[in-house]
């Protein structure tokens, strides 16, 4: 990203803004979490004109990660192929679910079922590993940035922490 000036990153920063929450895209985490003023940009694409679809926000330890190798973080142990898939399928689950659920259309949640469904597709693994592995990590921390939750007709949909609607009481 070297290669804008501020009154370049000023205006992109700003226009994504303007269409999505500050979240970092792969981890989920506001800057109020991280303990930030403001996320990175990330350019995706370098393409001129400028065009915020080329952008992303990220926090700075998803900005700029260790180098992590799948080999060294299951070991020398024997694992099998399908398990070593899922640790290289699972960031771009991430990223493919946060960049579904902040477009402005879907209002910050998903039909569970039927994201089950296209992310198993558009990542390459099975609706099982989606719904046992993936969506957990995501939902069942009080820090998690999604929560699972069922509607009033009784269908689960996954939602942006702190956007899913306040359950009424009744007295």
């Amino acid at each position: 990203m070297g290669r804008l000036n501020g009154r370049e990153i000023k205006y992109i920063r700003e226009e994504l803004e303007k269409k999505y929450p500050e979240y970092c895209v792969n981890c989920g985490k506001t800057p109020k979490q991280l303990g930030v003023t403001k996320l990175e940009l990330h350019e995706i694409k370098y393409d001129r004109p400028l065009n915020s679809e080329n952008f992303i926000l990220l926090c700075k330890k998803c900005n700029h990660p260790k180098p992590q190798n799948v080999n060294l973080i299951v070991g020398t142990s024997s694992i099998t192929a399908e398990h070593r898939k899922n640790l290289e399928k699972e960031p771009f689950f991430r990223r493919l679910l946060h960049g579904e659920i902040m477009k402005p259309e879907n209002n910050f949640h998903l039909p569970y079922y039927e994201t089950l469904a296209w992310a198993a597709y558009e990542v390459g693994v099975s609706i099982d590993t989606i719904s046992r592995r993936y969506i957990p990590v995501l939902t069942d921390h009080p820090t998690s940035p999604y929560v699972t939750k069922a509607n009033n007709f009784g269908q689960m949909e996954i939602w942006v922490r702190g956007y899913e609607p306040v359950d009424e009481v009744l007295f």
